[in-house]
């Protein structure tokens, strides 16, 4: 019987209630985008992982997209994250003008999976 080829998706978020990647967590994978992260899990850390050193996620300190926010690309653990409203999240290059014109018009791509 031949193996069934399995198909992954990155880049792969996994979020943690608690600070040290600890407490109740949720996975999120591929372009995706939260507007308002608090109403659907609170999160205090996390890890974020992809095969492309290019995948980026971009955390905000407000909700859709508003107030500071950060780029993190490749590969990254943060083991406790304060004001982190709402995330945006791809497996290539988001450049920081990409990120100020998403503040601005609050659109994003079509291919992006927005909750």
């Amino acid at each position: 019987m031949a193996k069934k080829k399995q198909h992954r998706v990155f880049p792969v978020l996994r979020l943690f209630s608690e600070e040290n990647y600890r407490g109740r967590s949720v996975t999120v994978r591929g372009a995706v985008a939260v507007r308002d992260l608090e109403r659907r899990f609170d999160t205090d850390s996390l890890r974020f992982f992809s095969t492309n050193p290019n995948a980026t996620l971009v955390i905000f300190s407000e909700k859709n997209f508003h107030g500071s926010f950060r780029i993190i690309r490749g590969n990254r653990n943060i083991r406790n994250i304060d004001d982190m409203e709402s995330f945006v999240m791809a497996n290539f290059h988001i450049s920081e003008a990409q990120v100020r014109r998403l503040q601005r018009t609050g659109r994003l791509p079509r291919f992006f999976r927005v909750f």
